[in-house]
């Protein structure tokens, strides 16, 4: 069995998955996208890599192996949004079938071109909107600061209304932030079904959601715990006769890079800032974005 493959692909595999896992470890999701980018970097590179179906079961097992542990050391059932959790898996579950009957009447390499173009659009005007906000922030007047200060010693009576008005201004801001995020969680989900159903992918649309709403790292990584046990990938695959007995030793050695790598990703979560983890999902955007291209362009 060892023979059925060679050895680079068995390199090239866990090294995939590795970098999946770690990325797993990270965010809670985008292992697919970081085994598909290392296979397609060596395929590109003439290495015998393994076929595109022997990267995408081994990440399917390596993923459904790890989804337990990071269960436990996100402390899924502290951190996560159980609201926004059941929200995504309902909307995602509800659209998908849509997708997937688009994908049987469209041509699958356009569908991917303009997905990956739309993507590409939402990262561009995130980018931009991020400057426009950086150009237009001002520091605040040392003067006026004070002067408002005085004044709101002196007038207690103003005071006092100021307050009211702030604490009436924070219940509204908040119910506006309430309703807004879980429309936004079932927009994302929506998107994600149908994107799922298309192409395979469903994550940027659930990253986006995240970094627009700036949803705390435990938050995140609680919630993808627990949506990695409700992914049933491996049963159509099983009936579709993608895993076979013949590749058990690659299935082995890929898992093993898998979890170890998580292991690693878990500890650089740990010591990662907010910002330095919002940086790593519009890292994960970026890199599905390329590889929704190259689908389309017909490299994969």
């Amino acid at each position: 069995m060892w023979q059925d493959n060679a050895l680079s692909a068995y390199l090239v595999l866990a090294l995939g998955n590795w970098l999946g896992g770690a990325t797993k470890g990270v965010t809670g999701f985008g292992s697919a996208i970081l085994n598909l980018c290392c296979w397609i970097a060596f395929v590109v590179a003439g290495v015998d890599s393994g076929s595109l179906q022997q990267a995408v079961v081994t990440e399917a097992l390596s993923s459904t192996l790890m989804a337990p542990g990071l269960l436990y050391v996100t402390r899924a059932h502290a951190t996560a949004d159980f609201k926004m959790v059941a929200a995504i898996s309902l909307f995602v579950g509800l659209s998908s079938p849509i997708g997937a009957a688009a994908l049987a009447h469209w041509d699958a390499k356009l569908i991917e071109l303009v997905m990956a173009a739309a993507l590409l659009v939402i990262i561009l005007a995130e980018q931009l909107s991020k400057l426009i906000g950086w150009y237009r922030a001002a520091p605040a007047c040392p003067a006026a600061a004070s002067e408002y200060e005085y004044q709101a010693v002196q007038d207690v009576e103003g005071q006092q209304q100021q307050q009211q008005q702030q604490q009436q201004q924070q219940q509204q801001q908040q119910q506006k932030q309430y309703t807004g995020a879980y429309s936004s969680t079932a927009v994302a989900g929506t998107a994600s079904g149908i994107m799922e159903g298309l192409t395979g992918m469903n994550g940027p649309p659930i990253m986006i959601c995240y970094r627009l709403r700036n949803t705390p790292k435990a938050t995140v990584r609680g919630n993808n715990a627990i949506l990695n046990l409700l992914q049933m990938r491996l049963v159509p695959y099983y009936f579709m006769g993608l895993i076979v007995a013949r590749d058990l030793q690659l299935y082995a050695v890929t898992c093993a890079a898998g979890v170890a790598g998580a292991v690693v990703g878990d500890m650089l979560s740990q010591r990662m800032c907010q910002k330095t983890f919002q940086a790593c999902l519009g890292v994960l955007m970026v890199l599905c974005c390329a590889l929704m291209f190259a689908s389309g362009l017909g490299f994969v």
